[in-house]
Order: C-alpha cells, then sequence, then structure tokens
C-alpha cells in the first residue's frame, strides 16, 4: 500500500509533493497528529492531517493535495457525483468526527491548472494564514549541464561560489556525521533570531531525522539529507535538502550570519549538483516572494534563491493554486477571524 500511494503521488505531482507521501503522514503520526489518507485508485489521493485548534475545535490539512491523475477531468461524472464531490463529501464526514471547523486544500499545481477547489465552494483562507504553503517558488532544470547552470545564474553569485572556493571554503554532504546535526540546529536557532524566523522545535526535528534523514535508491521514497558548509574546518551554514519523486527540495538552511563569508553560496550550489547526482528533475527553492513585491518578509532571501536560476532558461517561477478553505461551520470560523483580528495575528 504504501508504495502505490508514493508512486501515484509521484507519479502525478511534480515538484513531488512530499507532503503527501505515506512516510510524511506516518512522520505526522508520531508528532501527535491523527491523519486520514482518501482515495478513488488511479484519480485521485488525499491525506489529511488534523490539526488542533482552540476551543477544542480542529482543521483538516490537506498539504499539496490533493493529488489528482489526467483521468479526473475525463470522469463522466458531473456534479456532487464527480470525483471531487466524492472527495468533498469524504472529509465533511471526517470534519464532523474530528470536529473540524473547515479544511483546507493546497493543490500542487499551477494557478493556470485544475479549478477543483473553488468549483466546490471553497474561499481563500482568512485564518492561519501564516500556515500554508508557500504559494510561489523557483524551479532549477536540472536537466541542464553543471556548466550551464553556472554560466546562466546571476555573475555575483557565481562569483560568490569562486570566492567561498579561494577563500578555503568547502560545502559537503554531513548526512552521517552526528555533530553536523547539533551544528545545524544551534544555526537554526541563530537564524531564527536574527530573522525573526519561527523554525520547528528541536523535538520535531529530532523525529524528522528518525523519519527522513536517511539513503535510498528508491524515487518514490522521501528522504532528506544534511548538506553542510565550512570555513577553517568550521561549519558556519547547513541545509535539509528533501528528495522525492523527481524534485529535491531546498527545505531549511540556517548560518552564522557572517556576510564577509560567501560559504552558503557555495553550500546551496553543492545541494543542486547533489540533487543533479542523484538523478533529480528538479531542484525546488521552496518559497519565494510573490513576483514585484520588495516588501515581503521574503523578499532578501528570494533575491539569494533567485540568482540560481535564469527564469525561462534554466528553470521557471511557479506560482500554485495557493491555499483554499473549505468551511464547515461558518459562525465558528468568523469566531476565529475575529479573534484574530483582536489579538492582531
Amino acid at each position: 500500500m504504501p508504495e502505490n500511494w508514493n508512486k501515484f503521488i509521484a507519479e502525478h505531482s511534480s515538484p513531488s509533493a512530499f507532503q503527501q507521501s505515506w512516510e510524511w503522514g506516518e512522520f505526522q503520526k508520531a508528532i501527535g497528529n491523527k491523519v486520514y489518507r482518501l482515495t478513488v485508485p488511479s484519480v485521485l489521493a488525499a491525506q489529511a492531517v488534523v490539526k488542533k485548534l482552540p476551543l477544542g475545535r480542529t482543521y483538516l490539512e490537506i498539504s499539496r493535495g490533493p493529488v489528482i491523475a489526467p483521468s479526473f477531468y475525463s470522469s463522466p461524472l458531473v456534479g456532487e457525483e464527480r470525483w471531487g464531490g466524492v472527495l468533498i463529501n469524504k472529509l465533511r464526514e471526517i470534519g464532523e468526527k474530528e470536529k473540524a471547523i473547515f479544511f483546507r486544500f493546497s493543490p500542487p499545481y499551477e494557478q493556470s491548472g485544475t479549478k477543483m477547489p473553488s468549483e466546490f465552494g471553497a474561499t481563500a483562507p482568512q485564518i492561519l494564514i501564516h500556515q500554508k504553503e508557500p504559494a510561489d517558488t523557483l524551479l532549477v532544470d536540472l536537466n541542464f549541464s553543471e556548466q550551464e547552470l553556472l554560466e546562466k545564474m546571476h555573475h555575483r553569485t557565481r562569483y560568490n561560489i569562486g570566492l567561498a572556493q579561494r577563500s578555503g571554503g568547502v560545502a559537503y554532504d554531513a548526512t552521517d556525521k552526528p555533530k553536523a546535526f547539533e551544528i545545524f540546529f544551534r544555526l537554526l536557532e541563530e537564524t531564527g533570531k536574527r530573522n525573526n524566523f519561527r523554525f520547528w522545535p528541536r523535538e520535531r526535528f529530532l523525529k524528522f531525522k528518525e523519519f527522513f534523514v536517511k539513503n535510498s535508491s528508491d524515487q518514490n521514497t522521501p528522504y532528506a539529507r544534511l548538506i553542510v558548509g565550512e570555513q577553517n574546518e568550521k561549519i558556519i551554514c547547513a541545509t535539509l535538502i528533501m528528495f522525492f519523486g523527481d524534485t529535491a527540495t531546498y527545505l531549511y538552511a540556517a548560518s552564522s550570519g557572517d556576510r564577509a563569508t560567501k560559504v552558503p553560496n557555495l553550500m546551496l550550489w553543492e545541494a543542486i549538483r547533489e540533487a543533479k547526482r542523484r538523478g533529480k528533475r528538479w531542484f525546488d527553492m521552496w518559497g519565494v516572494a510573490p513576483t514585484n513585491d520588495p516588501q515581503h518578509p521574503w523578499a532578501g532571501i528570494t533575491q539569494f534563491k533567485s540568482r540560481y536560476v535564469k527564469a525561462g532558461e534554466t528553470g521557471r517561477a511557479v506560482h500554485f493554486i495557493d491555499a483554499w478553505d473549505y468551511i464547515l461551520y461558518k459562525k465558528i470560523y468568523t469566531l476565529f477571524r475575529l479573534g484574530k483580528k483582536i489579538l492582531g495575528r
């Protein structure tokens, strides 16, 4: 069952939706969340995670899902009898059982793709905005050679990579070095404080490590590797890269904040090279600011990421459908929305 589930997810999402993999669901169970897996064989699959809310309520999160096959659109069924309607009705039943006030879709498809969420009465989220998946990302096309990727990236990034190497900087896979993870955790704390970012608590990262930090030759098994950057034999930056299906995802990164060193540029380049060596089609930069929004909190990191790809040539910008909420209890949902306004969150 897990193998068939993962195969379907990997075949029908690109960049691949690791959050819909079987192992991601097991990870969610391990950190205390209920998980429901819904499927119409050969047509669609959706993994829903039950997330707790105040007042004894919950919501269902279908992160980067549902995943759908082309046969979804050719289904002879229409309206509420269409496969999407079957999914919505099943989620309603689960929502009643779990005291959910809404369920949230964030399909792994571009905005010009499926219209399924709005088709069934869903609306743009008005609460828990920060819990949404990134709507925008950049994909590096790994079909190009390393030389081609270097030649097409921003000249400043190419220069910084060379400068880091000339200054004695190195980047490598440190997954099998236990001390490297301890340093990664410390760098995460530093990065969070410096940039006012919120990361997972340490305990969750340790559980993630238990489930995913390993090696695999199976394209349809999600796994993660730790890439680090060193200067003078000291690790000053590190990143976790998730591998699944045709995609490597730049999941979490942290650094010492020393602006003089350019080793973070070298580290990200090494992560891209590692994804290419492992036969992936895309390197997903995993979240950038919306186009033409210089005031966005991610504007700085977006500039850093965007310089590795020449959009339209060695990669492309992607704007996903974004999240949609299907509200089950409108009055309670409105109550949470008002509470958000009062608390200024």
